[in-house]
């Protein structure tokens, strides 16, 4: 939804983290891989997006601006509540990008409060329109 504030190689490595917020409860929900899908289709990132970049550790130093730094935790936390929950392992993980990123309580209101929103509109566009989230 906000991926255009990143560049190529930022984006690349937010599927990379995107795929382990998936997986990381263990519980992998259509509506996640279908947000997920969505992005990386209007990511305009020519090729495949292989689920084996999980497998390797995300690089969180190369989100230098706070653009691109609260553009991933948004993400992120759309991801995580797109399932309409935010699980144990979800938060865990978003606790630590919140710690790399260096982001205020303040920053994460903003973002769950955002990320809320834009997942129920994901969720209720899917039902308006008819798409099946699978």
């Amino acid at each position: 939804m906000f991926l255009q504030f990143l560049d190529d190689n930022q984006k690349r490595n937010f599927f990379a983290l995107a795929i382990r917020m998936i997986l990381t409860d263990g519980v992998i929900k259509p509506e996640e891989t279908y947000y997920l899908n969505q992005l990386i289709e209007d990511s305009g990132i020519p090729g495949e997006v292989s689920l084996v970049q999980s497998v390797e550790a995300p690089d969180l130093s190369i989100y230098q601006t706070r653009i691109a730094r609260l553009t991933v935790a948004t993400e992120m936390m759309i991801i995580a509540q797109v399932d309409e929950r935010l699980h144990d392992l979800e938060a865990a993980l978003f606790k630590s990008i919140k710690s790399e990123f260096h982001l205020k309580d303040s920053d994460i209101d903003d973002i769950r409060a955002l990320a809320t929103d834009c997942a129920k509109l994901f969720r209720d566009g899917c039902d308006i329109i008819g798409v099946q989230a699978i």
